[in-house]
């Protein structure tokens, strides 16, 4: 059991010549060799739908849209998918995730634009299960549970803790040879409900939305098998715009996210949300903001993996 990302968008605010906005895959993988698997889409920036059709993500193994916050890049994209859906025939229900306030723009493309769709949405305000979180069955042995963690930014913020659960069910041998029971005899007591055991098997990832105060997620990240962050800028982008009195953009920073994830013990630390002063190039020794910049802060202060996000880049998670 596993989660497969794929980054669909990875750039923060605007696009660039090498970058979409936000927009993350997450298969859920179970153990079986089906070809293409349930999945969520998190964050639906401009352009997406045009980045899944360069991925095997299928629209119709889509389970659910999650959208972390109403900032544009990560939400502007979420009317156009729905559309595309109706106009592909979609009949199946959709699980939409979102602030409460996404059903207001989302009526007001429908009013507008006479946008209509032929299949269900249940539309789930972040807001009103803040306290219990949401459960999705992917099948019968096969559950995905989210839950929701506040973060710090100009607008309400959230955070998906993703909890995937499979159920596998197993011959209780040891209690057959404790009772002595011949090998050959197993057969006769397959059914009997008593001789079986259930194993449960969980896969944690959490995905932030956009957020300032990285250690508002200690709790989340226990247990974790990986967290996908935002990584807009370095330290010294952030100091320069607050010493020229800028506002404080609510982002982090590269320094400011390795320190969490070495006090948290993180052992996979995926990294997205790039702002696009950042070249795509890797030297950290060249003057231009580039990509090397971001790697060389992290590495000063955590030694674990790293990911550093690339449009139509695949992870696995295990």
């Amino acid at each position: 059991m596993a989660f497969r990302l794929t980054f669909l968008g990875t750039s923060a605010g605007m696009p660039t010549k090498t970058r979409f906005v936000s927009g993350l895959g997450v298969e859920c993988l179970d153990n079986s060799a089906r070809k293409y698997a349930p999945w969520l889409l998190i964050d639906c920036g401009e352009g997406i739908q045009y980045q899944l059709l360069k991925t095997p993500l299928k629209l119709n193994k889509l389970m659910a849209i999650c959208i972390t916050h109403l900032h544009g890049d990560h939400c502007f994209g979420v009317a156009g998918l729905l559309a595309t859906m109706a106009m592909q025939g979609r009949r199946e229900p959709l699980t939409l995730i979102a602030p409460q306030a996404l059903s207001k723009l989302l009526d007001t493309y429908s009013l507008v634009c006479e946008l209509y769709f032929d299949f269900p949405i249940n539309f789930i305000a972040i807001e009103d299960c803040l306290a219990t979180g949401v459960s999705l069955e992917i099948a019968q042995n096969h559950q995905l549970h989210i839950d929701f963690t506040a973060l710090a930014h100009r607008i309400a913020s959230y955070a998906f803790t993703l909890t995937q659960c499979l159920t596998t069910k197993r011959l209780a041998l040891d209690k057959l040879r404790a009772l002595n029971i011949d090998k050959d005899d197993y057969h006769h007591y397959k059914a009997q409900a008593e001789f079986w055991v259930n194993t449960a098997t969980n896969c944690r990832l959490v995905v932030a939305g956009d957020n300032s105060q990285p250690e508002l997620l200690a709790s989340a990240v226990a247990d974790a098998h990986a967290l996908v962050h935002e990584c807009t800028y370095t330290q010294a982008v952030l100091d320069k715009l607050l010493a020229n009195g800028r506002d404080d953009p609510k982002h982090t920073t590269a320094k400011q996210i390795a320190c969490f994830a070495r006090q948290a013990g993180l052992p996979l630390l995926a990294l997205t949300h790039f702002s696009p002063r950042y070249a795509p190039f890797d030297n950290p020794n060249e003057k231009q903001p580039n990509m090397g910049h971001i790697r060389a802060e992290i590495a000063r202060y955590y030694s674990g993996q790293v990911v550093l996000a690339k449009d139509l880049l695949q992870v696995m998670i295990e």
